[in-house]
């Protein structure tokens, strides 16, 4: 009788697993033409602004349409921007299940939960810095896309813009990363290395999800190294791609470090003292500030690439060191992989501010 349920959650599991399957294999299909329609959108792109790179077309691939209503349109430009997001949902539901099928039959002891609660007080100097950096975001991207494509100047000057826009946001991340980084090794307070699966998924996403902005970057170092004509704005390129590995790294040892920390346990009677106490400790309103400009900072990230601002497609230099095609499908895979960690270690650093 006590196998019985856990042996029925197995077949519930066997089944929703084998019904994405299922699922994965009829949009196959759907993604590819997805792909497909992507590169030739680029590909007209680059022509109209008289790229120097070399074509080879998929026009006999390509699905013919003939429809010239508004309609078309829009779900012909939506699926340019809709695409991240469909294979970032099935990257979200393979975790899931991954989680799920680690943990049945797990027996979990029951304890004492700490409520984490969000409080504003004390945070105001990150909050106000994440929300400049965030509408510099919105009008960064605005004009970005409102200029990419409309001529060969108009587009080097949209990708200067956003890369000295990215370059300045990374450094500051770097920047408060480090800062945090050295309050914790003046701490006395002890890690928790007790086993704790959602603590290790945390860290484990993290890290397999950075990877993918990892190889993005790496990819366009070796472009600027390797290319033989580099236009002025391709130099921008190279500080924003070594900063982006470096502030990955930087904020994962942040975020995986604080959610090891032991929180300390504290008695009812004394919680109003606790309050004062963390409110007018330095170093703990400092990590404060710093979780909460992170938290505003990663969101801001998220918006560029999940709305179209992809410097990676459009900057040109990499499509003429490696191929338009095969670039194009390495930029694909790893760019839902990277919008989703911005989104994931912006939940994560939330819950950092809260539990500090």
């Amino acid at each position: 009788d006590k196998i019985e349920p856990v042996f029925s959650l197995k077949q519930l599991v066997e089944a929703i697993i084998h019904s994405l399957v299922e699922k994965w294999k009829g949009n196959c299909f759907l993604n590819i033409l997805f792909s497909i329609k992507i590169l030739v959108i680029f590909k007209c792109k680059y022509i109209k602004i008289n790229y120097p790179i070399t074509y080879t077309f998929l026009d006999d691939h390509a699905p013919q349409c003939n429809c010239t209503t508004t309609l078309c349109s829009i779900f012909s430009q939506g699926m340019y921007y809709l695409y991240p997001f469909n294979i970032e949902y099935h990257i979200l539901a393979s975790t899931m299940l991954y989680v799920l099928w680690k943990n049945i039959g797990r027996k979990v002891e029951h304890h004492h939960q700490h409520k984490i609660l969000f409080k504003f007080h004390g945070i105001t100097v990150g909050t106000i810095f994440g929300l400049i950096v965030l509408i510099s975001t919105i009008a960064v991207v605005v004009v970005y896309l409102i200029q990419i494509g409309r001529s060969k100047i108009k587009s080097e000057l949209a990708l200067t813009m956003f890369y000295l826009y990215a370059i300045s946001v990374l450094a500051l991340m770097c920047a408060a990363g480090i800062v945090a980084l050295l309050i914790y090794r003046l701490e006395e307070r002890s890690m928790d290395n007790s086993k704790n699966p959602a603590r290790k998924l945390d860290a484990d996403l993290l890290v397999g999800t950075a990877s993918g902005s990892w190889l993005l970057s790496w990819g366009s170092i070796l472009a600027i190294i390797c290319a033989q004509a580099h236009p002025k704005y391709t130099w921008y390129n190279l500080p924003y791609s070594i900063l982006v590995i470096i502030e990955k790294y930087i904020q994962n040892l942040f975020i995986i470090e604080s959610i090891h920390r032991e929180q300390e346990k504290v008695n009812d009677d004394i919680k109003t003292l606790r309050i004062v106490t963390v409110s007018t400790s330095s170093p703990r309103r400092i990590l404060k500030n710093i979780a909460a400009f992170l938290f505003l900072c990663n969101l801001s990230l998220w918006i560029p690439p999940a709305f179209g601002c992809r410097p990676e497609y459009d900057n040109g230099l990499e499509e003429i060191v490696f191929g338009f095609e095969p670039w194009i499908i390495v930029v694909n895979l790893a760019m839902p992989f990277s919008i989703f960690y911005r989104m994931h270690s912006a939940a994560s650093l939330f819950e950092v501010n809260c539990k500090t």
